[in-house]
């Protein structure tokens, strides 16, 4: 009995997942994605996306060990987009932020740009995939991005829609798993 107890509480758990995931974040993501160059939006976005892992967490060992099954999936919650948006989330509030600095690629508010031009860089210069009409955006910048990424900055929309769709994939992924 206890064995059912708890398949029926990890399938309460992904539904609630799944829920917060269609309601919430996919629709506050995309809000801001339509939008242009909007800095609230961009934190909505990234706390909605952010708190997507404390739902994951209900059921942890479950979709860890989901995702090590399936190499098509990437761990939307290991991945450096991920850790921007988590440090995103850590700039919004008004503590200092010196916990686990090794871990993290943005330390403060002045590693983000928002660029409504990019005047003089040109289409070319952005890394492919990540540019924006006048390559207009929102795009963070600091050593730390530097030394991880190879990249002089990265842009946040392109770090947003990332994990968008890599837990997008995962939920579709553990739907099918389960019905």
């Amino acid at each position: 009995m206890q064995e059912q107890e708890k398949d029926n509480e990890i399938l309460e758990n992904l539904k609630n997942f799944f829920e917060y995931f269609h309601k919430i974040v996919k629709p506050t993501v995309e809000e801001y994605m339509e939008g242009h160059v909007d800095e609230r939006r961009l934190y909505l976005a990234c706390i909605v996306l952010y708190h997507t892992k404390d739902y994951k967490n209900q059921c942890k060992e479950f979709i860890d060990k989901f995702i090590e099954n399936n190499n098509d999936l990437k761990n939307p919650f290991t991945s450096n987009d991920f850790q921007i948006i988590n440090d995103i989330c850590d700039i919004t509030k008004h503590a200092k932020i010196d916990r686990y600095t090794n871990k993290r690629l943005i330390l403060d508010k002045k590693s983000i740009t928002i660029n409504y031009t990019h005047v003089g860089e040109g289409l070319f210069n952005v890394p492919f995939g990540e540019a924006t009409f006048n390559n207009a955006g929102i795009f963070a910048n600091s050593k730390a991005i530097q030394e991880r990424t190879g990249n002089h900055s990265v842009s946040l929309d392109t770090s947003v829609r990332r994990v968008l769709i890599m837990i997008d994939n995962l939920i579709k992924k553990l739907n099918g798993a389960i019905n």
